[in-house]
């Protein structure tokens, strides 16, 4: 609590999964900004997580 009250606190987090295609650390990187965007944009307070499937295509995996 603070002087003027409860402060109420929220996380979002992007995770990105390693996978044979993407195997370089900007490539996740990348992958985990998306993922991070893609749990803000879906109510924030959550995680996403990202990886690349065969088609080489961004695919969502769950959302918590």
């Amino acid at each position: 609590p603070s002087s003027k009250g409860d402060v109420a606190v929220t996380i979002s987090i992007g995770v990105s999964i390693k996978s044979s295609h993407c195997d370089e650390f900007e490539g996740m990187v990348r992958l985990a900004d998306k993922a991070l965007y893609m749990a803000k944009d879906n109510g924030r307070n959550q995680v996403a997580y990202m990886r690349y499937v065969e088609d080489l295509t961004l695919k969502d995996l769950k959302h918590e």
